[in-house]
């Protein structure tokens, strides 16, 4: 399954996620059938507190949109929940597993709990735009004028016609589609319950925060592209290799880290041998996790796709932002979205208070396309 969405340089934007063919049953562990509750229990919570569905009859919304087409999420009939509405928390239990829950903390969006748990390892903080309301602001930094025409001899029935298969093609799931021209839209589909302003999970979009806000450090002078990662573990020991990657190295995902990526499709997706994939369906400490990890190739010698270089970027931005004795929560807020528009975004953290900036964050469709 694809659950991405495509920026590309015209823009377009379209945000949704594909449910591919339906693999083989899988006869997962107790462990594994542990992890596809946590991660359910989060897209339940998440659906109805995030989104925004924070209504009781919406459960079966949330469930028949959001998670059961999706095959790697694996929900099925075997699978119970439950919500306590007053604590805003969602609890899924799987055959023959224990049952795992999330909870919303609002600006911090739904966290995970560890098993057994009832509340996270931080205290939560509200943030706040400092921007006026996007009605009173040009766009892109506000919604006023945002929409431009099609150039002449453009064909607006093809146009239509790319949106209709957008939008209603089998399988695709695509909940907004925007396209932009010239800096302005001129096209734009969004299927029902959604809007312009409904957030929208963001998947690997997210990596490209992280990458902003690493841009925004450098550009403030905290960091420089070619200095090595200011890890301070990697650099305990004279012999140890990490110690020579590099910003850019992990801004392009040539690390070296040794950090698994093994789907969502095999009977060990769901184990904690799946590195790269953990971090969205367990209550671990995300930077530890990606930083403990050794090498097995030099770094800037191959380009390989895992969460551990932007994690480990995440990592050093708090360290950097909680140094100057700043709040690393509202950074992202105050450095980079009130810069350019965005109001409402959601980016959730792990039960440490540590962004998962590599999926788990929310921004309406509008304001993806402020980013892109």
């Amino acid at each position: 399954s694809s659950c991405a969405s495509l920026l590309t340089s015209a823009i377009l934007l379209l945000i949704g996620c594909s449910s591919e063919t339906t693999p083989a049953e899988f006869d997962l562990s107790t462990e594994g059938r542990e992890h596809v509750a946590a991660i359910n229990a989060h897209h339940l919570c998440a659906g109805l507190w995030v989104v925004g569905r924070d209504i009781e009859r919406e459960v079966e919304t949330v469930i028949a949109n959001d998670i059961a087409p999706f095959v790697p999420f694996r929900w099925d009939s075997t699978i119970e929940y439950r919500i306590d509405w007053e604590q805003q928390r969602a609890f899924v239990r799987a055959p023959g597993a224990p049952e795992r829950s999330a909870k919303y903390y609002g600006d911090q969006g739904c966290v995970i709990l560890e098993r057994g748990s009832d509340d996270i390892h931080f205290s939560p903080v509200a943030v706040t735009s400092t921007l006026p309301g996007p009605e009173t602001q040009g766009w892109p930094t506000g919604d006023l004028g945002a929409h431009g025409q099609l150039p002449n001899g453009a064909n607006q029935a093809a146009m239509d016609s790319t949106l209709d298969w957008a939008m209603n093609e089998a399988g695709q799931n695509t909940r907004a589609l925007i396209v932009v021209l010239g800096g302005r839209i001129i096209a734009e589909r969004y299927a029902q319950g959604f809007t312009p302003h409904t957030p929208q999970i963001s998947w690997s979009q997210g990596k490209s925060i992280t990458a902003a806000l690493t841009g925004v450090l450098v550009e403030q002078g905290e960091l420089t592209l070619d200095q090595p990662a200011p890890v301070p573990e990697w650099h305990e020991d004279p012999s140890d290799r990490r110690g020579e990657i590099t910003i850019t190295d992990l801004l392009h995902m040539s690390s070296g880290l040794d950090f698994l990526n093994l789907g969502l499709a095999e009977p060990v997706s769901y184990t904690s041998e799946n590195e790269h994939f953990m971090i969205y369906f367990d209550a671990v400490n995300v930077f530890e996790h990606a930083i403990n990890q050794p090498m097995d190739l030099p770094p800037n010698t191959e380009f390989r796709y895992r969460n551990s270089d932007p994690l480990t970027l995440g990592r050093i931005i708090r360290q950097t932002v909680e140094a100057r004795g700043e709040d690393y929560l509202t950074f992202p807020q105050r450095a980079l979205f009130d810069r350019i528009g965005i109001r409402d975004a959601v980016l959730e953290t792990d039960t440490y208070g540590n962004f998962i900036m590599t999926g788990y964050d929310y921004l309406s469709a509008y304001d993806w396309t402020r980013f892109g």
